[in-house]
């Protein structure tokens, strides 16, 4: 699709170290894109509101992110409808910012976002794992969540083989 750029994905669960990696990546001039910004940033959007409240009523509701996050994580299939709601939002926002960018893109992705729709635009794929332990520990460092909450949301994206 752009042969004249060379695309990477950094693919893993949350917690593992991508965000890190794409900090240190930025400061050598190579072009970021994380995908949970553009997931933020269209969650946000009144359109994707407007959807989301009427083809998912019983979560457009709920305000807290760590409450959404939870129930989301522990329904497979809530998270897969969610998901395929944001979808095409956040894949019209991923080609402009890819159209703006230079020659070498590096691009965060996180296990559960339809990773498996996108994959054949990317010319590199870097799966990024750590321990259990210290994925644990930067979560509660970096987000305050209990070691519960995050086995509940790390535990359904475990299963990736299809993703990569």
């Amino acid at each position: 699709m752009y042969k004249e750029k060379k695309i990477i994905a950094i693919v893993g669960e949350i917690g593992v170290g991508k965000s890190t990696i794409l900090d240190c990546l930025s400061l050598w001039g190579f072009d970021i894109i994380k995908m949970d910004d553009i997931n933020k940033e269209i969650s946000q959007s009144w359109l994707y509101k407007r959807k989301i409240k009427k083809e998912c009523p019983f979560v457009s509701h709920i305000d807290n992110k760590k409450i959404l996050a939870n129930v989301l994580f522990n329904n497979e299939n809530l998270l897969k409808i969610v998901s395929n709601l944001a979808f095409p939002y956040i894949y019209k926002k991923f080609i402009k910012l890819v159209k703006k960018a230079h020659d070498i893109i590096i691009v965060e992705i996180p296990y559960n976002m339809n990773f498996e729709k996108i994959s054949n635009l990317f010319d590199i794929i870097i799966e990024i794992q750590t321990s259990e332990k210290n994925q644990i520990e930067r979560v509660i460092q970096r987000d305050g969540r209990t070691e519960f909450d995050i086995k509940n949301i790390t535990t359904p994206t475990l299963n990736k083989q299809h993703i990569l």
